[in-house]
């Protein structure tokens, strides 16, 4: 825990409390500037990334948005595990697609391993290998054996990372799990303010009304002595509460989602500089339907918005294209000793003859898993810390999509005028 008696702590994994630990209190601010290095590093990365999957004139350019980008900045000179946890997804990402790309098993690995990294610093990636595994299995031009040796790998690698951590739980709290705070969060949070909106409490009283219901559960069974034992309880009550209205839930949802993905992050900076939050209750606006009054009061804060709109129809539309046009096949990326810049050259050194057959549009459709995978995960607050983790991944798809629409409309009208 964070106090005295400093018992131990159920709540957060272990990667982010251990750098700090190590340094002390009086020398945090050692691990602020490695927590800038680890910023500027993931600029590194993402540029690795859109090489591989894209091209040099995306990644370069991508890198240098994100390297600007005020909210990732913003969040880098403060003490929270988003900054870390960012690098170390991105480094999964990389060696994923690294494997994609040249299908050497080993880079597999180091994908697991960095994910599982990345688990231990935030559990919200506990349940993403699903989305690889998906991935994985549709990896055309690959053996089954390839590919089954490489899913293996992969869940080894993966599952011991976090093996000490779940062991530590059991022997501690007496609960084979990473953290109570995902069903924590969709008890005290999700549900709860789902039920509120249900039954037109205020959260207080909705919050009063939890309590009890936890309070009874401890009294029914003493052996519920923490929060990791009341997981079931968690999970098995929010799921009830959820499951009287799973529309109208899943529409308050995509809500607070929308609500974190259209938050400018201006509001957070204004808060810790002066102390004052100068932007509005997005998700209340949007559940009341006060759309037009946000105009109306607030003009610069809904041209804000609406310029984040574009930027994700953009994105979109991106997609629409790629998987529509099929432009670049999946082969693997290798930079030109003549020119300097990289290229998709049709033979490979995989170990099998057929090159894989992603096209660009696979790729935004894993991207776009990703998005939606941290989308759904987000919880009842909605700030643009939240989408911090996929932030850069952002920038980079939108900015692949505005070259593909402004390719699109060249070719259309370099086909008309010869049609002319």
């Amino acid at each position: 825990s964070e106090h005295a008696p400093f018992e131990p702590n159920a709540a957060w994994p272990p990667v982010f409390p251990f750098l700090l630990g190590m340094l002390g209190s009086s020398r945090l601010w050692v691990y602020l500037i490695f927590q800038i290095l680890i910023a500027s590093a993931s600029v590194a990365v993402l540029y690795k990334i859109g090489f591989l999957v894209f091209s040099r004139r995306t990644a370069l350019l991508a890198g240098l948005v994100f390297a600007l980008d005020p909210i990732s900045a913003f969040w880098s000179i403060n003490l929270l595990s988003e900054t870390l946890f960012t690098f170390l997804f991105l480094l999964s990402l990389y060696f994923l697609i690294k494997f994609w790309k040249e299908g050497s098993n080993g880079v597999v690995f180091f994908s697991a391993l960095f994910l599982g990294l990345a688990t231990l610093t935030r559990v919200v990636t506990s349940l993403f290998p699903a989305i690889i595994l998906v991935f994985c299995l549709f990896a055309a031009g690959m053996p089954g054996k390839r590919k089954l040796a490489a899913i293996l790998i992969f869940a080894a690698v993966f599952i011991a990372t976090l093996s000490p951590w779940l062991a530590r739980n059991q022997r501690v709290f007496e609960s084979f799990s990473l953290s109570y705070i995902p069903t924590y969060n969709w008890y005290w949070y999700n549900a709860r303010q789902f039920y509120a909106y249900k039954n037109h409490l205020s959260q207080s009283e909705a919050k009063t009304i939890f309590l009890q219901w936890r309070e009874e559960a401890v009294a029914d069974n003493p052996k519920l002595d923490n929060h990791l034992k009341l997981q079931p309880f968690y999970a098995q009550k929010a799921f009830q509460i959820i499951a009287q209205d799973p529309a109208g839930y899943l529409r308050l949802h995509l809500t607070n989602t929308a609500a974190v993905f259209l938050s400018t992050g201006w509001d957070d900076m204004a808060l810790a500089w002066t102390g004052r939050d100068s932007d509005v209750n997005l998700t209340g606006v949007l559940q009341g339907g006060g759309i037009g009054q946000l105009f109306i009061k607030h003009p610069g804060l809904a041209l804000e918005k609406v310029m984040l709109l574009i930027f994700y129809l953009a994105i979109l539309l991106g997609a629409i294209l790629s998987l529509k046009l099929k432009r670049a096949p999946f082969y693997p990326v290798r930079e030109c000793p003549a020119t300097g810049r990289g290229a998709h050259f049709p033979h490979t050194n995989m170990g099998f003859n057929a090159p894989h057959k992603f096209s660009n549009g696979v790729y935004f459709l894993f991207f776009l898993a990703i998005f939606a995978f941290f989308g759904l995960s987000v919880g009842a607050g909605a700030s643009a810390r939240f989408r911090l983790p996929v932030q850069p991944l952002l920038i980079l798809v939108f900015i692949e999509s505005i070259f593909m629409l402004r390719d699109f409309f060249k070719s259309r009208n370099q086909t008309a005028q010869i049609a002319e």
